[in-house]
This record gives structure tokens, C-alpha cells and sequence, in this order.
């Protein structure tokens, strides 16, 4: 369980909630829907940089197109850890 200080400068126990984790079969659904995600990748200097991209998902991988002298595909070349959000107002789940 999560805790939130108060006013007071007391601790109040809250119920830490999540959603629930979905199924093979909703992940598919969920990602083969036509979207938008934000690539989130590490500059030279440490820094996030974030931006939308169109993505497709194909062969159960997400695809995501970039011109070779963008900052993106730059920073993917230099480090390939990146986070991709994906999100929509009607699903609700964690993908681990």
C-alpha cells in the first residue's frame, strides 16, 4: 500500500490500485489498432526526447518508420533503449 502526506504532515495508507493485466488475445487487439505512440529515446546528453510516431504492428512486432538523420533514429543508433507509449481512452491493462 501506497502512502499520501497530508496537510497535517501525517501519513494516510491508501490502496495502491492497478489495472488488471490483459490477455494474449487483447494485447493483439489493442496494438493492431491503427495509432499513434510516443517514442521516447536518450539525447547525447542524457535528456528524453519524446515525440509522436505513427506505428504498425506486423508479425507481432511494433514497427516504427524513421528517416536515418532523424534525432530519433540517432539516438536509437547510439543507445536502443527507448520507451513506446501506447495508450487510448477504452482499453485498460498492463502489458509486462
Amino acid at each position: 500500500m501506497g502512502s499520501t502526506l497530508l496537510k497535517n504532515g501525517r501519513n494516510r495508507k491508501l490502496p495502491y490500485t492497478q489495472s488488471p493485466h490483459l490477455t494474449d488475445e487483447e494485447i493483439e487487439s489493442f496494438l493492431k489498432k491503427a495509432m499513434v505512440a510516443r517514442f521516447c529515446s536518450l539525447n547525447a546528453d542524457g535528456t528524453i526526447h519524446a515525440v509522436p510516431v505513427w506505428y504498425s504492428y506486423l508479425d507481432g512486432k511494433i514497427v516504427v518508420a524513421a528517416p536515418v538523420a532523424s534525432r530519433k533514429a540517432r539516438n536509437v543508433g547510439r543507445n536502443e533503449n527507448v520507451t513506446l507509449l501506447i495508450d487510448d481512452s477504452e482499453t485498460r491493462g498492463v502489458y509486462e
